[in-house]
C-alpha cells in the first residue's frame, strides 16, 4: 500500500514537473517570439534609413527657402521610417546648414531634443514658434 501511495506521489510530480516545463517552454518561444519582432522592426527602420530612398527625397536645406515646410516634411520621413524621436537629430544635422548646425551645436545637452532644436532654428530666422508647433 505505502508502494502504491508513493508511486502516485511520483507520478504527480512528474506531471507537475511535464507541466512546469510546458510552460517554461512556451515563456521561452514568446520571448523569442517578441525578440524576433523587435529585431525585425529595427532592421526594417535600419534598412529604411541606410536605404536613404526616404531621406534622399527630402535633400537638404538650403539657405532661404522655408525652414517649417523642411521640417514638416522631415518629420514625416522620420515618422514614415518609424524612427524614434530621439534620433531624429542624428538624421536632421547632416541636412542642414553649417550656420543653422551651429545654432544648436552650443546647445546644453539636456536641451539637445528635436522639439527644443526646432523651436530655435525656427526662432534663429526670425520665425514666431509656439510650444505647439
Amino acid at each position: 500500500m505505502e508502494h502504491l501511495e508513493t508511486m502516485k506521489t511520483m507520478e504527480h510530480e512528474r506531471r507537475m514537473e511535464g507541466e512546469k516545463r510546458k510552460e517554461e517552454i512556451q515563456e521561452d518561444k514568446a520571448k523569442r517570439r517578441e525578440e524576433l519582432e523587435e529585431l525585425r522592426r529595427k532592421e526594417d527602420r535600419e534598412y529604411k534609413l541606410q536605404d536613404n530612398s526616404y531621406l534622399l527625397t527630402l535633400g537638404t536645406y538650403k539657405s532661404g527657402r522655408d525652414l517649417s515646410l523642411f521640417l514638416a516634411k522631415f518629420e514625416k520621413v522620420m515618422a514614415d521610417c518609424k524612427e524614434p524621436k530621439n534620433n531624429w537629430l542624428t538624421n536632421l544635422y547632416p541636412k542642414l546648414t553649417e550656420v543653422l548646425c551651429a545654432r544648436f551645436d552650443n546647445l546644453p545637452d539636456e536641451q539637445k531634443n528635436y522639439d527644443h532644436v526646432k523651436i530655435v532654428l525656427l526662432q534663429s530666422l526670425g520665425k514666431t514658434v509656439s510650444r505647439a508647433d
